[in-house]
């Protein structure tokens, strides 16, 4: 059991006015009527206050003592990590379709009260983007717009048969609105078109020779909801393509695909930004001239300009496909896109001389700094040498070159001689650079004005997708609930439960629930699953969600990856790690009943749906133990059907039938118990109660997939009067 610590003094309040009025008496026995609201009795009262508040004082472990501790445990104190995301950064150029300077990895920008600071190059182009995809039309689209398929073929199908015309509309998607999605698109494509600004006077013409071989910047943002991997599967490999619609010598349409430079956003699954080259050749990056506009958008071209869009602003177009994820679903398109981070970066601060002492420490001018981005220099004659963090000095030879960084003192400090080597005396010590801030402060929405703070600059930022990441530094007293579970692991996965813990605790985003199996490792395909496997461990995380039917929290891909991150350097020799999400089947529930009170049928038949909602959510507090359905427990009608009857106002369950959803539609489920993998939860679409047994709800049920037509694509735009 914990030791308690020991109450110096006890007293309360109440204790020290009685004990006042008793000295009071005794030292002064004329003083012989104090009533409440009497002058000397609210004397008494303040002094006892302020006497309490000093023994609440002396009760208390002063905060350094207890940073002590911590330091004494080895328990570090996480800083504050600081928010990231993507701004855009335009050519402020009004005249002219000369390009401003670049904006350099570290160039600061100032708004909402935060401090940003550049994570990459950015050369500013006067372009502002649209995305316009082609969403095919159906027959009954069709018939709703008055055009018949005989009149496509009229108008169409001599040119291009025997291929038959595929309708589509093109529809201008608003970045940071709508969902930039390939599903659903004729060509799986999203088609940008680089228009000049609207309040630049130049021409098109004229742009285009200026950022001819030049990079262009793509900021790239995920949209979070809804974006998962499937269970007991290696994240995807992919990666984007981006084209650009080019006019070869017989002025024929051809789409060239660019080079990437750079993709910080790992394929669109996190905030960053996609750098990608353009043709040096200015004249082959004009759109497509048609002499019939009817021609626009037909075949494999870029689909026709929206209507906010003159024709003579039109820069370029650019298409963008990915091949290994014809469904990736994006949040945000931007042109012109920067990294930024929300810190502030300092260079070249100098910390002092060298005293030739063993463990000399130095402090820093900041304390609110992230250690990766330190780097430390020594005077070494006429040069400085670049000397190396490590977390301590055991087992370091008398000569190397290292310091150990306290982050919660902002102190760097050099070994003894023994273990590591002493600052030379008499030589400089500077911090070459780091960053310093963070903190949740750094979390802007989208909107935020932000200024470029670079002299003559011609440039204007947007922000128009939040920055996120921002967590606030530990403080001692999170600090000091970590240390049981710190104590028990050491920052070294050994067991599962450590494993478990570990994925909880980890600051880098909220984990409500974390799984580990066993001897799992997955695979693409659900039957190729390995089991068994010695040294295989599969953790299984799911993010914090309220319940709500068809809403089951999935972890997304960015999170994956940095929960593996995080582990990996912490398991043992041996260990093969694999962080996943869960896989869900798709499930429906139908069940009739009988109430006790006719007049409350209604609510009572609705708080039977609302109970094996809660039964089979995935985190707490659904499933028998109030922790979440397990993962890998089947689901078995009779076990529903016991929760249901436990409601109040329910006489009898009379039936209960289970439906999984599979590519054809829903299935009944026989034998009344759904089986799962191990790597599998239930997600609960649809669940319906009343007197008679209903069937599968209707309109969930899946319509098979047919065949891709083939055909020419062909534009269908309204007409507007």
């Amino acid at each position: 059991m914990p030791l308690p610590i020991p109450q110096l003094d006890d007293r309360r309040f109440a204790d020290l006015v009685a004990e006042a009025r008793a000295r009071l008496a005794a030292h002064n026995p004329e003083w012989t009527h104090v009533a409440p609201g009497d002058p000397a009795d609210a004397l008494l009262e303040l002094f006892a206050w302020l006497a309490e508040t000093v023994l609440y004082r002396a009760n208390l472990i002063p905060e350094r003592q207890r940073r002590a501790f911590l330091r004494l445990l080895a328990v570090p104190m996480r800083p504050a990590r600081a928010a990231r995301g993507v701004v855009c950064i335009d050519s402020d150029v009004k005249k002219s379709a000369r390009l401003p300077a670049k904006v350099k990895k570290g160039a600061r920008l100032d708004g909402g009260g935060v401090a940003l600071t550049a994570d990459g190059d950015l050369q500013p182009m006067p372009l502002e983007l649209l995305v316009v995809a082609k969403r095919p039309l159906g027959a009954a689209e069709l018939a709703a717009e008055g055009i018949t398929p005989e009149q496509l073929d009229e108008l169409y199908g001599r040119a291009h048969r025997p291929l038959q015309p595929r309708p589509y509309r093109p529809v201008t998607l608003q970045p940071g609105r709508d969902a930039l999605t390939l599903a659903g698109t004729l060509d799986g494509a999203l088609h940008l078109a680089l228009a000049v600004m609207k309040d630049a006077d130049v021409a098109a013409d004229k742009v285009r020779a200026a950022i001819a071989g030049d990079v262009f910047s793509l900021a790239i943002a995920p949209l979070q909801e809804g974006e998962a991997d499937e269970a007991a599967s290696a994240p995807v490999a992919r990666r984007l393509r981006i084209d650009a619609a080019l006019r070869d010598e017989s002025g024929a349409l051809r789409w060239l695909p660019l080079e990437i430079e750079a993709d910080s956003s790992a394929a669109g699954r996190r905030e960053g930004v996609l750098r990608v080259r353009l043709p040096a050749r200015a004249g082959k990056l004009a759109p497509p001239l048609f002499a019939d506009p009817q021609d626009a958008g037909v075949g494999d071209g870029p689909p026709p300009l929206p209507d906010a869009l003159p024709a003579e602003r039109l820069a370029l177009w650019l298409r963008l496909t990915c091949a290994e994820d014809p469904q990736l679903t994006l949040g945000y398109l931007g042109a012109n896109g920067l990294d930024v981070v929300a810190q502030v970066e300092v260079k070249n601060e100098v910390l002092g001389t060298g005293s030739g002492e063993p463990e000399q420490a130095l402090r820093l001018a900041r304390t609110d700094l992230d250690p990766d981005s330190l780097e430390l220099d020594v005077e070494a004659g006429a040069q400085f040498e670049t000397w190396t963090r490590v977390d301590h000095f055991g087992g370091v030879d008398r000569d190397a070159k290292v310091y150990r960084f306290e982050a919660d003192a902002g102190v760097v400090r050099c070994g003894d001689g023994l273990h590591g080597a002493r600052f030379p005396r008499g030589a400089r010590i500077r911090a070459t650079r780091y960053r310093a801030g963070g903190g949740s402060e750094g979390n802007l929405p989208a909107g935020t004005p932000l200024v470029l703070a670079e002299k003559g600059a011609n440039a204007k930022v947007r922000c128009e997708w939040p920055l996120r990441g921002g967590v606030a530094a530990e403080t001692v007293e999170q600090a000091e609930r970590r240390i049981p579970a710190f104590l028990q692991h050491r920052e070294r996965a050994v067991t599962v439960d450590d494993y478990r813990q570990m994925a909880l605790d980890q600051p880098i985003a909220a984990v409500a629930r974390a799984e580990v199996v066993r001897g799992l490792i997955p695979n693409a395909s659900p039957a190729l699953v390995r089991e068994g496997v010695p040294g295989a461990l599969s953790l299984f995380v799911l993010p914090p969600a309220p319940l709500a039917q068809g809403a089951v929290p999935r972890a997304t891909p960015a999170l994956l990856r940095d929960l593996f991150e995080y582990l990996r350097p912490r398991c043992t020799v041996g260990s093969e790690l694999y962080v996943l999400a869960p896989k869900y089947r798709a499930l429906a529930v139908s069940v009739s009943a009988t109430v006790v009170d006719p007049t409350a049928e209604s609510s009572t038949l609705e708080a039977i749906e609302r109970a094996l909602r809660r039964y089979l959510w995935p985190l707490v507090p659904g499933g028998p133990d109030g922790q979440g359905w397990p993962l890998g427990r089947g689901v078995d009608a009779a076990e529903l059907a016991t929760q249901a009857a436990r409601v109040t106002g329910v006489q009898a369950i009379t039936g209960l039938a289970l439906f999984v959803r599979e590519s054809t539609g829903w299935r009944a489920v026989t034998g009344g118990r759904l089986e799962l993998a191990r790597f599998e939860l239930p997600e609960l679409l649809a669940v319906q109660a009343q007197t008679q047994l209903p069937p599968p709800p209707p309109s969930l049920t899946q319509e098979p997939d047919g065949g891709a037509p083939t055909g020419v694509p062909v534009p269908v735009v309204p007409d507007l009067c």
